[in-house]
């Protein structure tokens, strides 16, 4: 039986697209493992996936870390920060870990996540082979040339390498760029190099039977336009100032509003045009709605693509102002960081075009059970060929 080390660091965005492509691996016979940061394992360990710990939990420290959320540079100030302050702290340690766990256990091959260096590092010192997977179009075309704090990584490989922080060949295996990069995202939305194989959709996370069931419930009333709220799985959807500017959007243009998240959301305990709820599947309720406003992270926005529904995008760190561009340059939704929320919200609304567009991009995307299998074929090629 061939053995897969899936690792993923990062947030759950990191992690989600991942699933799909580690259960058809488990249905075909691969034994996998993976190795996240104790909260991803969460998702993986109730699903019966052996996951192996990496950080010392001082990377919870980035759930209260408000520095991180910041748009700045286009949200590149944000991947700063998590690399200098989370990344290469546990770096040296992370990749001792992983290296007794590879030297134990044998992996065939190791496939590893943007944020992941320390399964790259030491799944190349030792000769395993790799597989670098990408969530990030941007990182393929920018990081190495553009962008001082991608040495960071490049210097530390070097060390524990033995090699010279001058080589340039090291920026593509600390960062996972490269023309041998599988890059999870769609060839409909952004023109990227690399192999673009399609974007892995998964959404089955832990939700409440009642919270569905409500969800589905308010939003099938007949009446008033509906809108829905998410920040889906970000880090910092503990922030405050969307909630409260949707809330007055959807009472300025008489909507009937979906918080998804916020269940304790302090707006929609007293008005009867609001609904606050937890987790629900994003692709069961995306299809009620007439509206969708989100912070543009990628899971949320494939959710949207995939429903046909314009989305309003609110950047909030990270990757997506990357994203609410893709999404306004294809005419799917509106980068309203460029507008007042409640003028991209009217748009979604009352453009024709922009839904009729939505309509159309929706059957043009790969569609996720393809692109699962297509991640599988390079994964078990690598395994059983030793290419990918």
């Amino acid at each position: 039986m061939k053995r897969v080390l899936v690792a993923a660091f990062g947030s759950a965005g990191d992690l989600f697209p991942l699933m799909p492509a580690i259960a058809q691996l488990r249905g075909e016979g691969y034994e996998v493992h993976c190795a996240t940061p104790r909260a991803l394992g969460l998702y993986l360990r109730m699903r019966g996936i052996p996951s192996y710990a990496l950080g010392d939990s001082s990377e919870m420290r980035v759930f209260e870390d408000p520095r991180i959320i910041t748009n700045r540079f286009g949200g590149w100030a944000s991947w700063h920060r998590t690399v200098s302050d989370y990344v290469m702290p546990q770096l040296r340690g992370d990749a001792e870990a992983l290296g007794r766990v590879m030297d134990q256990w044998k992996p065939d091959v190791v496939v590893a996540t943007s944020f992941a260096a320390a399964a790259r590092l030491a799944a190349t010192v030792r000769g395993i082979s790799l597989l670098q997977l990408s969530i990030y179009p941007q990182h393929q075309r920018q990081l190495p040339s553009t962008h001082s704090f991608g040495s960071q990584l490049r210097r530390a490989f070097a060390e524990a390498m033995g090699l010279e922080p001058s080589d340039q060949s090291l920026t593509r295996v600390a960062w996972g760029v490269g023309d041998d990069t599988v890059l999870l995202h769609d060839p409909v939305l952004v023109d990227a190099p690399g192999r673009v194989v399609g974007f892995p959709y998964w959404d089955a996370g832990p939700a409440k039977k009642e919270d569905v069931e409500l969800t589905k419930s308010w939003l099938s009333q007949s009446g008033r336009p509906k809108m829905l709220v998410t920040l889906g799985s970000f880090l910092g959807a503990r922030q405050t100032a969307l909630w409260a500017e949707a809330a007055k959007v959807s009472e300025t243009l008489g909507l009937r509003t979906v918080f998804l998240g916020p269940r304790g959301f302090a707006h929609a305990d007293l008005r009867a045009d609001l609904l606050a709820v937890g987790f629900v599947p994003l692709s069961t309720v995306f299809p009620l709605v007439d509206a969708v406003v989100h912070h543009g992270g990628i899971g949320t926005t494939f959710a949207a693509v995939r429903a046909g529904r314009p989305a309003a995008i609110v950047p909030q760190a990270f990757d997506q102002a990357h994203n609410a561009a893709l999404v306004d340059r294809v005419g799917v939704g509106i980068d309203a960081s460029k507008c007042t929320l409640a003028r991209a919200v009217e748009r979604l609304l009352f453009e024709q075009r922009l839904a009729e567009r939505a309509t159309e991009i929706a059957a043009a995307v790969v569609p996720s059970e393809i692109a699962t299998s297509r991640v599988v074929d390079c994964i078990v090629q690598l395994a059983e060929h030793g290419v990918a």
